[in-house]
């Protein structure tokens, strides 16, 4: 069985995000859009991946800005113009607008243990 989790880590491809990050994106799609049944653990349905593909914007959003991040000897880079790629990707997968979901963000240059 596929969930909601399953599918929101495969959107957001390549980018190493904790689980916590998704949980949370999910948890915010849900509330911002009153679906009290779209569960991190629930069942993935072919009807919510739209909102799927919300949830891994908003994965992807909370790293946009990041160059680096360092969690105990492995350290992590990220390039903002490939992140916003993969958001634009999956707007037009899912008939968004990335005007709505990119935005400004200020860049931290590094996030050394940050855990």
């Amino acid at each position: 069985m596929k969930t909601n989790f399953d599918r929101v880590k495969a959107e957001v491809g390549a980018y190493e995000v904790s689980r916590n990050a998704v949980e949370s994106a999910i948890e915010k799609v849900a509330e911002r859009y009153a679906l009290p049944s779209f569960l991190a653990d629930s069942e993935y349905v072919s009807g919510t991946l739209k909102y799927v593909a919300i949830a891994a914007i908003y994965v992807l959003n909370g790293v946009r800005g990041y160059k680096s991040v360092r969690e105990g000897d492995v350290s992590k880079e990220w390039n903002d113009q490939e992140i916003d790629g993969r958001i634009r990707v999956i707007c037009q997968e899912n008939g968004l607008s990335p005007d709505r979901f990119l935005t400004e963000k200020n860049t931290v240059n590094n996030l050394t243990n940050r855990w």
